[in-house]
């Protein structure tokens, strides 16, 4: 599932903003807002990545996705 700007999130109510850490656990950016269930990678550099949400019913979600 390579994205390349925007990350879509299907399925999913999420109740608080996103965080984007490096594979190592480093924290690249916290706080990024989902809008539309949607989040705006543009700012990464190719590569891959962990996404981490919280949905509506405080079920924790870690995903793993490849920006091209």
């Amino acid at each position: 599932n390579p994205v390349s700007n925007v990350l879509n999130l299907e399925g999913l109510k999420i109740q608080s903003n996103a965080r984007i850490c490096e594979l190592n656990g480093a924290i690249l950016a916290h706080e990024i807002p989902v809008v539309d269930n949607q989040i705006d990678i543009e700012f990464l550099q190719p590569g891959f990545y962990l996404l981490y949400l919280q949905s509506e019913n405080g079920a924790s979600f870690v995903q793993r996705f490849t920006k091209l």
